[in-house]
């Protein structure tokens, strides 16, 4: 059963201004060390930052709070089979245990311009 939806949809230009401006600031604000590792590695590193902007808001949206949330209770990771997971961390995994999320299904995609992601908790 479907408990929670959200989707974000982000300007990767606007991310890019922005790390631009804050620098180091914002990515340990936002990220996670592994998020930062992994998406520097990649040569498009702002279309990978910006699509894991979006997952953080599309969870907070799924979660239907935010309240007491930090950007870092959330982590987009790879799995090994190349898709995207994440990761829930102090207050966001206690909202989803309270709605009952214990499976959470993500989808991300980015082009030149913008990057999308789409989360769906579910549970019993």
């Amino acid at each position: 059963m479907i408990r929670g939806l959200g989707i974000d949809l982000v300007d990767i230009e606007r991310i890019e201004n922005i790390i631009n401006k804050w620098g180091h600031h914002f990515l340990e604000k936002v990220y996670t060390t592994r998020e930062i590792e992994y998406c520097q590695s990649k040569s498009a590193s702002y279309q990978h930052f910006a699509v894991r902007f979006a997952a953080k808001e599309a969870v907070v949206k799924m979660l239907g709070k935010t309240e007491g949330i930090s950007w870092q209770d959330i982590e987009v990771i790879k799995a090994d089979n190349g898709r995207p997971g994440l990761l829930l961390f102090s207050q966001a995994r206690i909202i989803a245990e309270k709605k009952g999320i214990y499976n959470i299904h993500i989808t991300l995609s980015h082009e030149k311009k913008m990057a999308v992601a789409q989360v769906i908790g579910e549970g019993d």
